[in-house]
């Protein structure tokens, strides 16, 4: 890789890594214009992974931090009235090298609290973990160990790419534990140069009984992701199948009589409260088989998002893919982004006030649409999956028909790396109906 990187951690030069060579190749534009000409297959250059922190300084009043640059075949220079770069005070003037030069002493930015794993426990014997990437001003992909209870040996190892502006979460499952006992897990990040920092400690209790009834079903049939909406209070929505909680916004309401005979509760949406959910960190789903499942019960005359993969986490998203929505006239629709935008929709309302359960398939030869544990839409033909990276989205966001924000109450949402075949669905169905047990709490 051509670029430039830390010197030295002393005052007068740091680090930097960025393309000065062309690294890939344009892609053919089979939709080009005609006049226009098609660049396929010529030289590209690409966005590496270097983000110095530069502090801006107050002197000019300008809120600028560099003001001018000069370089030379082994060294870029930045001269401004900053005061600190990558976080150590280097005021006014600091030198970046080449990597045959830079020492590579610039590691993970996050340590301590900072960085600390979320850990839940919902099946017995067993520990989700998930965790926030850490991010290195110039190295890309990042090595991250797993330790629990002290022990020298890490319990899980892994590589991921992140960078200061995009930070997906990572997780595992860790099995054997003793139901009833409380461990204790930490992450270690390193970069590739050996550049180390650890976050504080977790403790999390085992759970001591399994999940029962329709929770038990969803889980057996490989959720990725599994979100109830019965939290009793607060913006945080437990993934109960994966390492990805949803962070409700707007004004919910919690408590609600949830729609299974687990006993759980579900959360009311509403327009005009702008209420939404979305995952607090972006993750890529499924690229070629894909469910959606969720249990909704809209008002009367309102319809609304219930589930969709938006390009946005906070505000609405410019992008949508993989949408269940109630529209306007009560229909459930949904679609995918592919060759002709494909949706399937019920030929009835549902937004009677009365709880649906709504199951979307896509493979790549069909999208299926099944309502209340019954195939009700089917269509064939050829469909692709989006491969962007995104959120999960349940309750508003930018439908392909309807309104933003549901009004009505959301209950157990579900998304998975298959498509569910009718008599899985039919399974979810009858266990969601069917008086066979409860659920507990997850452990945290």
């Amino acid at each position: 890789m051509n670029g430039f990187r830390e010197t030295s951690p002393t005052t007068h030069h740091r680090a930097l890594a960025f393309s000065t060579a062309a690294t890939q190749k344009v892609a053919t534009n089979r939709t080009s214009p005609s006049g226009y000409a098609d660049f396929g297959g010529k030289p590209a250059p690409s966005l590496l992974n270097w983000f110095p922190d530069f502090t801006p300084g107050t002197y000019t009043g300008k809120g600028q931090a560099a003001w001018t640059v000069a370089g030379t075949s082994q060294y870029v220079v930045f001269g401004g009235e900053f005061t600190a770069v990558d976080g150590k005070a280097q005021q006014g003037l600091v030198r970046f090298a080449i990597p045959t030069v830079a020492p590579h002493l610039v590691g993970p930015v996050s340590s301590g609290a900072g960085f600390v794993p979320s850990v839940t426990s919902v099946v017995a014997g067993t520990a989700n973990v998930s965790w926030v990437a850490n991010a290195d001003p110039d190295n890309a992909t990042l090595r991250y160990e797993v330790y629990r209870d002290g022990n020298p040996t890490p319990v899980y190892t892994t590589t991921q790419d992140s960078s200061v502006w995009f930070r997906p979460r990572i997780g595992f499952t860790d099995t054997g534990l003793v139901p009833g006992r409380s461990y204790a897990y930490r992450v270690r990040a390193t970069d590739p140069f050996g550049n180390t920092v650890r976050g504080d400690n977790v403790s999390v209790t085992v759970a001591s009984a399994s999940p029962t009834g329709y929770a038990a079903t969803v889980l057996a049939q490989n959720a990725s992701n599994f979100w109830r909406f019965g939290q009793a209070s607060g913006t945080g929505v437990a993934d109960l199948a994966g390492t990805t909680p949803q962070v409700l916004a707007g004004r919910p309401t919690a408590g609600l009589a949830g729609s299974s005979v687990d006993g759980t509760t579900a959360t009311a949406f509403s327009a005009t409260g702008m209420t939404t959910a979305a995952t607090a960190t972006p993750s890529w789903p499924s690229k070629t088989t894909t469910t959606v499942a969720a249990w909704f019960k809209a008002a009367p005359g309102r319809g609304g998002t219930v589930v969709d993969f938006g390009s946005a986490g906070t505000m609405l998203s410019d992008t949508v893919d993989r949408d269940l929505t109630v529209t306007a006239n009560g229909l459930l629709q949904f679609g995918i982004q592919s060759a002709g935008s494909p949706v399937v929709s019920t030929k009835t309302s549902v937004a009677d006030d009365t709880w649906h359960f709504g199951v979307a398939t896509v493979t790549p030869t069909a999208m299926s649409l099944y309502v209340d544990g019954a195939l009700v839409a089917q269509r064939t033909g050829s469909f692709t999956l989006s491969t962007s990276w995104g959120y999960w989205r349940v309750g508003g966001d930018t439908p392909w028909l309807g309104a933003h924000y549901f009004t009505g109450t959301i209950d157990d949402v579900s998304v998975y790396p298959a498509a569910l075949t009718a008599a899985q669905v039919a399974d979810q169905w009858a266990s969601a109906t069917n008086p066979i047990g409860g659920y507990p709490s997850p452990s945290t």
